[in-house]
């Protein structure tokens, strides 16, 4: 695990938050022009503009747990998971 993948997840979670911000303003953009007519419908635009959000925690934590269970939690840092011996 280098900083190739490194900076895959960095590009992952930055593509992510990018996304939910491109949401909201779009939110706030159809709120404006009453476009969005129910608050049901800005309610669920609201909860699908943030949820690129939980995606990228999500994705953060996966990587980071697939990276711990390999040994691997740095560049050039091997932590041996608990159980095995060295």
């Amino acid at each position: 695990m280098g900083d190739s993948s490194d900076n895959v997840v960095i590009g992952v979670v930055l593509w992510l938050v990018a996304l939910s911000v491109v949401m909201a303003a779009v939110g706030i953009w159809l709120g404006r022009s009453h476009r969005l007519r129910s608050r049901r419908i800005a309610l669920i635009w609201a909860m699908a503009s943030i949820a690129p959000l939980f995606g990228a925690g999500a994705y953060m934590y996966l990587r980071h747990s697939a990276m711990e269970a390999e040994g691997v939690t740095r560049p050039g840092v091997t932590n041996v998971p608990p159980g095995q011996g060295r």
